[in-house]
């Protein structure tokens, strides 16, 4: 069985608190589990998984004359009967990283990030610079000086603020606290799950000014630490650039393929447009 569980497949996360309640979202089936939101005629579906969707199981929510629904499979690259592919595109490219359930947890990072997360404990940890456990409103004072909310407007805050709010014990606010003016100065938010053992990065920042620390290495070595001491396995990162997405993303994702990185290719959209048939 591969190590990788979409998030969506959690069952510890409401993902219909990401949107708005005017969308009506709602959660459909158990195994694989999507997503439903919309508004009278017209509903949208999602799946994630590389289990056939049971799409008799929307009919008994809210009739729709119209419903598009999305099967984003993983590994999976048969196209059932009634479905149709969008396109020949990989529909995303995501990374994981491996715990070692014991040791060193940067056995497997390159040499790069190894020497700044060696430089992080020596020279600033526990020194001018601390990682804490922020409340939601100092974690959203931090984000919203960073760079990250002035290119973005808030959009990944608003539906991870939504997953917070609904079930906070399933979620990490860490902040690097700049100890001699008190300030937040870069943060990591993470979306846990016990079951499938697994953390999901949501969210992370830094406030420009302090180019010389290696900030964000200090908060993934406090999260791959942190992971190892409550039985995760699995760190998921998020997507990855691919060709044709917006160059900005490439800095990123480079940074985050230096921690052991192993990649999983979704396959293409499938889609199906389905009419109440009640």
């Amino acid at each position: 069985m591969h190590p990788y569980i979409p998030y969506q497949q959690w069952p510890e996360i409401n993902f219909e608190a990401m949107l708005s309640k005017f969308l009506r979202a709602r959660h459909i089936g158990t195994s694989p589990r999507g997503l439903r939101w919309g508004l009278w005629p017209l509903y949208f579906e999602e799946y994630v998984s590389d289990a056939d969707p049971d799409l008799s199981l929307s009919e008994s929510i809210t009739p729709a004359p119209f419903r598009f629904v999305i099967w984003r499979r993983i590994l999976r690259t048969d196209v059932p009967k009634g479905w149709l592919q969008w396109g020949s595109k990989m529909s995303a490219l995501k990374g994981y990283c491996r715990v070692p359930p014991t040791g060193d947890v940067r056995v497997n990072w390159s040499r790069t990030v190894k020497y700044k997360a060696l430089v992080w404990r020596k020279k600033f940890l526990n020194k001018d610079f601390e990682i804490v456990d922020t409340s939601w409103d100092e974690f959203s004072r931090g984000y919203s000086k960073s760079l990250v909310h002035k290119k973005l407007y808030g959009l990944l805050m608003r539906g991870f603020g939504g997953l917070y709010r609904d079930r906070p014990e399933n979620v990490n606010l860490w902040g690097v606290r700049h100890v001699p003016t008190g300030k937040i100065v870069a943060g990591l938010g993470v979306l846990n799950s016990p079951s499938s053992r697994s953390s999901y990065y949501s969210i992370g920042f830094y406030l420009p000014g302090f180019k010389e620390v290696p900030l964000m290495v200090g908060l993934f070595d406090h999260w791959f630490q942190y992971s190892q001491m409550n039985n995760i396995d699995l760190l998921q990162l998020g997507g990855f650039w691919q060709k044709g997405d917006p160059k900005e993303w490439k800095g990123y994702s480079t940074f985050k393929s230096k921690f052991g990185t192993e990649y999983v290719e979704y396959q293409p959209k499938l889609v199906r447009i389905l009419g109440w048939s009640k």
